[in-house]
C-alpha cells in the first residue's frame, strides 16, 4: 500500500513542479533585444512584455481598439499603470491591463469575455505586437 502511494505522489510533484515551471521562461526572456518580446495565456489572459515604453503602448492599445472597431468604455491611468475596459459589437467585454516592467517594457494583459475567449484574446495581442513591430515569442 506504502508503495502505491509514493507512486501516486511522484508524478502529482512533477506536475506541479512543471506547471510552474513553465511561468520561468516568460520571465526570463523578458530582457529580450528591441523588437522581441514575450507572451503567454495565464488565468484568462494573454500577456505580453513588450520592449516599448508605456506611455507608447498606451497610445497604440487604444489605436488598436479604434481600428478593431472595439469601443472604449473606460479608461484609467495613473502612473506606471492603466486599464481599459471596452466593448466588442456583439457586447463581449474587453479589457485591456498594462503596467510598466522596468525601465522600457511593458507588460499588457488583454482579457475577452467573461467566460475568457483565449483565441480573440490572442488574436488581438498578435494584432498589438503587429501594430507596434514586435515579434513575440513563448
Amino acid at each position: 500500500m506504502k508503495q502505491s502511494t509514493s507512486i501516486i505522489k511522484i508524478p502529482l510533484w512533477s506536475f506541479i513542479f512543471l506547471g510552474l515551471w513553465g511561468c520561468v521562461p516568460a520571465a526570463l526572456v523578458v530582457g529580450a533585444g528591441a523588437g522581441a518580446g514575450t507572451y503567454a495565456y495565464i488565468e484568462g489572459a494573454s500577456q505580453a512584455v513588450y520592449p516599448i515604453p508605456f506611455d507608447q503602448m498606451w497610445e497604440e492599445t487604444l489605436n488598436l481598439l479604434k481600428e478593431q472597431q472595439i469601443g472604449v468604455i473606460e479608461q484609467y491611468r495613473k502612473e506606471g499603470e492603466g486599464t481599459i475596459k471596452a466593448r466588442r459589437a456583439d457586447s463581449t467585454n474587453v479589457a485591456v491591463d498594462l503596467s510598466v516592467q522596468g525601465t522600457q517594457n511593458t507588460k499588457v494583459d488583454i482579457r475577452v469575455g467573461l467566460i475568457p475567449d483565449r483565441i480573440a484574446a490572442e488574436n488581438l495581442q498578435r494584432a498589438l505586437a503587429r501594430r507596434v513591430k514586435v515579434n513575440l515569442s513563448r
